[in-house]
C-alpha cells in the first residue's frame, strides 16, 4: 500500500524540534491517517506507542508519580492512540505536562471532551490542537507529483475522483480495485468505524435513524435542511433529528454552512445547508 505523506506531519516536525511541551492532540474521524501517522513516528522516534482501544494499554497509565516516572524514562515523547477511549487519561496528561515536561502527542476524537468535560478543562493552556482529515487535493498532488505539463489534467480527473469516492486515505490508496470492491470498502468503513464510532460515544439507541438521517442530508446536498422535515418523514422528534445532527458535525462527518443573510438574526435562526466532509461517505 502507498505510503502518503500528510500535510499536518509538518506541524508535528515542527513540535518535535521546538521547547514546547504542551501537548499536541491530533483530532480527526476513524480511519483518516492518525494511527499511521503515530506508526511512523514510533519507527522514526523509537518510542513506544500505547493504544488506548487495549484494556493493556489504559491499564500501564495511572495519575500516579511512580507510574509516570516510568513511562517518561523509557520514552522522550509520549505516543497515545484513541485517546478517548480513556477519558480518565486527561488526569494524567495534566500530571505529565505539570511535574515531567515531556513532549505528549495524542491522537483521537475531540469528543474526548465530551467524556471528560471537567476533567478536561484543567488542560486549559496545556495543549495545542491539530486535524487530520481525509486527503485533500493539495496532499494528493504533493504524493503524486505529476509533471508540471500534467498537472492541470491531473488535478481535473482527481477532482472527478474524489467527487464518487472522496479520498479517505484507504479508499485512495486501494483505487485499482474493481468498483464493487470499493463500494463495499466504503460501506464497511462507513458501518464499521465512522459511524459506529459516533453511535458507540454517544450511546445512540437507534442506528437505523442515524444512517436515514445522513441519507435524507446526502439528497438535498446544496440545499437549506429543514430538521422538521426531516423528522415529520422519519416519524422522529426534531430535537432528536437536530441531536444527532450536531453529532455528526462534531465528528468530522458534516459541514455546517449557514444561510446567507444579511440580517444577522434571520441567518442565525434559519435553516443550514450541510455539506459532508467525505464524498465517498456521503454517496
Amino acid at each position: 500500500m502507498l505510503q502518503l505523506q500528510r500535510a499536518i506531519k509538518k506541524a508535528i516536525d515542527t513540535y518535535l524540534k521546538s521547547d514546547d511541551t504542551k501537548i499536541l492532540f491530533v483530532w480527526g474521524p476513524r480511519r483518516s491517517g492518525k494511527t499511521t501517522l503515530i506508526d511512523a513516528l514510533v519507527k522514526e522516534l523509537g518510542a513506544t506507542k500505547y493504544n488506548f482501544d487495549l484494556l493493556s494499554d489504559r491499564e500501564k497509565f495511572a495519575p500516579r508519580r511512580e507510574i509516570l516516572e516510568r513511562i517518561v524514562k523509557d520514552n522522550t515523547v509520549v505516543l497515545i492512540d484513541e485517546v478517548q477511549n480513556y477519558p480518565e487519561a486527561t488526569v494524567m496528561l495534566k500530571l505529565l505536562h505539570d511535574e515531567f515536561k515531556v513532549k505528549v502527542i495524542a491522537t483521537g476524537s475531540s469528543e474526548l471532551r465530551q467524556k471528560s468535560s471537567q476533567e478536561f478543562d484543567t488542560l486549559v493552556g496545556r495543549f495545542n490542537e491539530i486535524y487530520c482529515l481525509p486527503l485533500s487535493i493539495s496532499e494528493i498532488v504533493g504524493n503524486e507529483k505529476p509533471k508540471a505539463s500534467q498537472q492541470v489534467e491531473f488535478e481535473r480527473r482527481l477532482a472527478q475522483t474524489a467527487q464518487i469516492w472522496g479520498s479517505y486515505p484507504e479508499v485512495y490508496t486501494q483505487g485499482t480495485l474493481p468498483e464493487k470492491n470499493r463500494i463495499d470498502l466504503l460501506q464497511r468503513m462507513l458501518d464499521t468505524y465512522v459511524l459506529k464510532d459516533v453511535i458507540d460515544i454517544y450511546e445512540l439507541k437507534n442506528e437505523k435513524l442515524a444512517k436515514d438521517i445522513l441519507t435524507k442530508i446526502a439528497l438535498q446536498l446544496g440545499s437549506e435542511v429543514s430538521i422538521r422535515e426531516i423528522a415529520n418523514s422519519l416519524g422522529a422528534y426534531p430535537s432528536t433529528v437536530s441531536n444527532y445532527i450536531e453529532i455528526f458535525i462534531k465528528n468530522y462527518i458534516l459541514i455546517p454552512l449557514p444561510s446567507f443573510k444579511t440580517n444577522v438574526r434571520k441567518a442565525v435562526s434559519e435553516n443550514r445547508k450541510l455539506y459532508f466532509y467525505d464524498l465517498g461517505i456521503r454517496n
